[in-house]
Parts: structure tokens; C-alpha cells; sequence
């Protein structure tokens, strides 16, 4: 539901609220290991590859062969088809503010609509894009549902509202998009899509398990989503909607099943960025965990030939100073030149990919930081 950080909600309640979730986090938490442990990692501080943007999910020893109907490539397979939308959601959320360093900039293909950018007084917020994807027919309609950033209204009047005051301009702002697609039919192709973070992306599942609107959406990607849509899926799931989480998230402790999200539609388990449970629900961590495993499956596509990839190239553009990438990346790339040296001898060799061509052991992908930083 933390759709913004803590630090933009002013000081008292700012504490009341963290020391409520740190209190309510423990007591689940206590019960459940440390995956949803509300303590920082690594002192507070930002550190590790994930951070910066030099591809490396390659040298993974388990990533060397992928089974192609294995939980891997499920998540590559999810990962590369909605970036874009975990990027749509992500973009709604971003301000020019002490978190602007996070911030993703928007590719030149994904194309906001201002007339459609909606913030009404009730704390609904939406906003709506055209994916141009190479011609007219195939050029998406992307809503995107605003997760919490006004503490009050989304939380007390929504996220634990008894009468949830956003679903009806939800379901009304789909007619208001659908009708402007309608009237620029000849920029569109057919494909709407709903998705968003947390509260928006409990928005999204409420507008497409609904009988009003579901008709009229594609798909809904949704994204660390809140657990309570304000309406029940069709009894086997809905097809439609893809929900991807990371895996220590505070919101992954609840049973998101009234979602609706099928099996093989669904990913809980990002787990690259290690951080404690109130931050690994932040927009950013998930997105860029999405983007790295989507350039990591659409580099496998090219048959291991692409330098940049459309995800990389967005994970390149967005800058977190406080990452020390300056001390990672030139440890990456040592580990880049030997596995380099490792395939070729493969290869010189005949021999097929095995798990003992990579550099890092999966275990790792968390530890990685520590590991490339002592070193």
C-alpha cells in the first residue's frame, strides 16, 4: 500500500504510522522467519549490482540452462511481457522530490495522455498511456491506477475503508478512457490494459473482475497489489489479471486469492533487492527487479546477442546515487570478463552450458552486495 515513502507524510504522523506498521510487521512477522522483518538491511543503506546497470543475472549458475517450463522461465516469461506496465504503474507515483533519484524515466513509446490524467478530491488518481508498438493496430491503451500517496484519504477511506469510496470512479474513469479510445479509434488498436502498485493495483482487479467494466479490459497487471479489490473473481480466477510481487513485501503475509490471479498468471517471488518488508513494498524495488529479470529474458531471445535490451535500457537511465555503483560495477565486470573466458572455453571445447559456466550460485543474489563489496 505504500504507494510513496514514509518521508513525504509529515513528521508526527509519519512516526505514528511507521512505529503501526513496525509494531504490526513484527507480530506477523515473528511468526513467519525473517522474510517479512521490518528492520533495514545493510545499516539503512542502498548497496549492490541490482542497483546499477550492468547486466549479470547471466552468470548465475543456475540461470546457465532454463527449462523451459520450469519456475524460471515463468518469471522471465512474466517479467518481459509487463515491464512496461510495472514501469506505467510506477511512473504514476513518481514527484520531483527527495526520492526523485528513483525515479524511471518514461521511454518515448510509452505516451501519456494529459487529458485523461485524473486527482480527484475522494483520492482516486489515474492516469492513462498509449503504448505505441510500430503500427496503429497494435498500439495499446495503458491505465494506470495510482497506488497510496495521500496517507490520509487512500488509507482511511480505501486500503481500510469500510465502504471503499474508489472503486465506483475506478470502474467510471475505464467508460471515460474506453470512450476516448472509442473517439481516436484510428490511434488505437484493441488491447486496453489496466494495471498498478498496491492500492492501484487492487483498483485494476476490482475494474476487471467486475461486471461493468471486465468486459472492457484485455489484461491487468498488478503489482505488490493490496488484498482487498472490493469484489470477488470468477470462480476458477480470471485469466486476465498477472500479479507479480517480490517476495519479502509486507503484503505477501496476506492470502491474496480474492484477487483472482491463476497459478501460472502470478510471481511472488522477486527476491534481488534484500530490504526490510515495509521497504521491499516500495514501487521501485519491484520494478527494477521486473526490468532486470525482463532484459535477462529478452537477451536469452536474442540467443545471448543483445547488448541493450529496451528494460536495460531504462535500468540505464535511471541513476541512484546513493548505490555506490562506482565500487559494484567495476567488480561486475571482473566477473563479466572471467565467465566470458569461461563460455569461450566451453564453446572451444564443445561443451553444452552447464551450471559450473557461471559466477554467482542463486543463493547469492541477495549476498551478492556483500560479497562484491568486501571483497
Amino acid at each position: 500500500m505504500l504507494g510513496q515513502p514514509l518521508c513525504v507524510i509529515p513528521g508526527e504522523m509519519r512516526k505514528a504510522i511507521l512505529v503501526a506498521l513496525i509494531l504490526f510487521t513484527v507480530g506477523i512477522g515473528g511468526c513467519s522467519s525473517n522474510r517479512f522483518s521490518p528492520f533495514p538491511k545493510f545499516g539503512g543503506k542502498i548497496e549492490g549490482v541490482a542497483w546499477c546497470s550492468s547486466r549479470y543475472l547471466d552468470m548465475v549458475n543456475e540461470y546457465q540452462v532454463i527449462k523451459p517450463n520450469g519456475e524460471v522461465a515463468r518469471k522471465l516469461k512474466l517479467a518481459s511481457d509487463g515491464y512496461i506496465y510495472a514501469l506505467a504503474a510506477t511512473l504514476t507515483l513518481q514527484k520531483e522530490n527527495a526520492d526523485q533519484q528513483y525515479n524511471f524515466v518514461r521511454p518515448s513509446e510509452l505516451e501519456l495522455i494529459p487529458e485523461l490524467s485524473v486527482d480527484s478530491w475522494n483520492g482516486f488518481q489515474a492516469e492513462t498511456y498509449k503504448l505505441n508498438k510500430g503500427s496503429i493496430g497494435n498500439n495499446e491503451m495503458i491505465i494506470a491506477f495510482r497506488g497510496s500517496d495521500q496517507m490520509f484519504i487512500d488509507y482511511v477511506f480505501q486500503n481500510f475503508g469500510i465502504w471503499q469510496v474508489q472503486n465506483k470512479p475506478a470502474r467510471e474513469y475505464v467508460h471515460k478512457a474506453v470512450a476516448y479510445r472509442n473517439a481516436h479509434s484510428s490511434e488505437f488498436g484493441p488491447k486496453v490494459v489496466v494495471t498498478g502498485n498496491s492500492l492501484g493495483g487492487a483498483l485494476s482487479v476490482h475494474v476487471t473482475n467486475n461486471a461493468e467494466t471486465g468486459g472492457l479490459i484485455t489484461d491487468a497487471w498488478v503489482f505488490n497489489p493490496s488484498p482487498r479489490p472490493g469484489v470477488s473473481p470468477p470462480p476458477n480466477g480470471n485469466p486476465k489479471i498477472r500479479l507479480l510481487s517480490t517476495y519479502s513485501e509486507q503484503l505477501n503475509m496476506f492470502n491474496r486469492d480474492k484477487l483472482g490471479a491463476q497459478s501460472q498468471n502470478t510471481y511472488t517471488d522477486f527476491n534481488l533487492i534484500e530490504s526490510s518488508a515495509i521497504y521491499n513494498h516500495y514501487r521501485w524495488i519491484l520494478a527494477r527487479e521486473i526490468l532486470w529479470y525482463a532484459d535477462f529474458g529478452l537477451y536469452i531471445e536474442s540467443n545471448k546477442k543483445a547488448v541493450d535490451t529496451p528494460p536495460l535500457l531504462i535500468l540505464k537511465q535511471q541513476h541512484v546515487r546513493d548505490a555506490n555503483c562506482e565500487l559494484t560495477e567495476p567488480k561486475t565486470q571482473a566477473l563479466r570478463t572471467a565467465y566470458n573466458k569461461k563460455v569461450e572455453a566451453a564453446k572451444s571445447a564443445s561443451k553444452s552450458p552447464d551450471p559450473a559456466l557461471g559466477m554467482i550460485e542463486a543463493s547469492q543474489l541477495q549476498g551478492i552486495d556483500a560479497k562484491v563489496l568486501t571483497e
